[in-house]
């Protein structure tokens, strides 16, 4: 197994097509739909990565990312922020807030998967994937804001 991932998003068929696409690639995904169920479940199950929606129902994204860099046990965890396009601008806002990436909905699987590369310690093979039909995912790579450059 590669890890948990906790997933914050109020959307069944992102969170359907997250557990699909994660979980072939060996993944434990874990699901929250709202800002309190994320801190609980983060707490309860110590998330190796936390991806959270920008437009979260009880709970701003950079307050969260805050609320949770203030418990010692996720000091370190990357969190990524996951927006729609329309958010693009609010990438500053979440890198301020303690995010370690930003990714733009729909994003490219393979883009997303080399950031879990890049954050985690053991990489999957994502060429194995089943594609995902019920979540956007574009076979160019979109835009891309993290700390990590991406072309």
């Amino acid at each position: 197994m590669n890890g948990r991932i906790l997933i914050a998003d109020n959307d069944p068929p992102v969170r359907n097509g997250m557990q699909t696409l994660l979980s072939n690639a060996g993944y434990t995904a874990l699901f929250a739909v709202d800002g309190i169920s994320l801190i609980e479940r983060a707490r309860k199950h110590q998330p190796h990565l936390i991806m959270i929606d920008f437009c979260l129902p009880a709970g701003n994204a950079a307050v969260l990312v805050q609320t949770l860099r203030r418990f010692p046990e996720f000091t370190h965890t990357p969190i990524f922020i996951i927006a729609g396009r329309e958010f693009r601008t609010s990438a500053v806002q979440a890198f301020d807030s303690g995010a370690d990436a930003f990714l733009p909905k729909p994003f490219n699987r393979q883009v997303l998967f080399s950031l879990l590369a890049r954050f985690l310690p053991s990489e999957p093979n994502f060429e194995s994937t089943i594609p995902i039909e019920n979540l956007s995912l574009r076979t160019s790579p979109p835009p891309c804001f993290s700390r990590v450059f991406y072309n």
